[in-house]
């Protein structure tokens, strides 16, 4: 009986935790989504192409409109682009790890800021920089 009680409460227990773990990525990806949604203006840059940066690896970016998606080093990423800056999700295996804000220089390059919070958050900010490849 008490091997029946055990295999019981940890049937229980895991099913607990895949369903917290599910409506933790359900919230993540729908604040990530919502964040997106802010930003609708027309496209005013492209970021389609080849692009490389000391700190992230290379990444690749296809846009169609304004919709975004590809590959940002380890992560993958979508997003839109909203006039002159692009607002990007990095994710990897369904959960978004960061946000991104870029804009093109004078140079060409996609400079700005990425955040570990999504949406992204000012607070934690950290700079980035794309060249292209």
């Amino acid at each position: 009986m008490q091997k029946i009680v055990a295999s019981f409460v940890a049937l229980l227990c895991a099913f607990a935790f895949v369903s917290c773990n599910q409506e933790k990525y359900q919230k993540n990806n729908a604040a990530g989504t919502a964040w997106l949604a802010n930003y609708s203006r027309s496209a005013g840059m492209s970021v389609n192409g080849e692009w490389v940066s000391p700190d992230w690896g290379t990444a690749s970016l296809k846009q169609t409109g304004r919709k975004v998606a590809g590959s940002f080093g380890n992560y993958s990423a979508e997003g839109v682009v909203s006039g002159g800056k692009a607002y990007l999700l990095l994710m990897a295996d369904g959960w978004v790890y960061y946000t991104a804000v870029v804009e093109k220089n004078t140079a060409g390059a996609l400079v700005g800021h990425y955040s570990e919070n999504v949406p992204f958050n000012a607070l934690t900010q950290q700079p980035i920089i794309l060249k292209r490849w």
